[in-house]
């Protein structure tokens, strides 16, 4: 979506009290670690999120609009989409009674 909507949603987060757990959707283990970490303070990601600490706005829209410009479609988006657009509910069983994600061949 939209960095600056993003943005927005984290500043109401942050504005939550400092301990605050917060339990995060997704984490990538960086050098620092080898596991991912999947529950956060709201005062770890004020002082510890590179994307945030210290950061103003226009810094963060700056930072994310060329980071993300350089990334490439996440290789699971349009399973996603898919149990996405249906509130988390698998698609229905085709008649074999198998569930299918739909991948389109000729699109992304």
């Amino acid at each position: 979506g939209s960095v600056e909507a993003l943005w927005d949603s984290i500043q109401r987060i942050l504005s939550l009290p400092d301990e605050t757990r917060l339990f995060v959707g997704h984490d990538y283990p960086g050098e620092d670690r080898s596991e991912p970490e999947w529950e956060a303070r709201v005062a770890k990601h004020k002082t510890e999120n590179i994307h945030l600490a210290g950061k103003t706005r226009a810094e963060y829209l700056k930072l994310r609009t060329e980071r993300d410009a350089t990334l490439d479609l996440p290789d699971r988006m349009l399973a996603a989409l898919q149990f996405n657009l249906r509130g988390g509910r698998p698609p229905e069983p085709d008649a074999d009674g198998h569930r299918r994600i739909l991948i389109p061949l000729d699109r992304f």
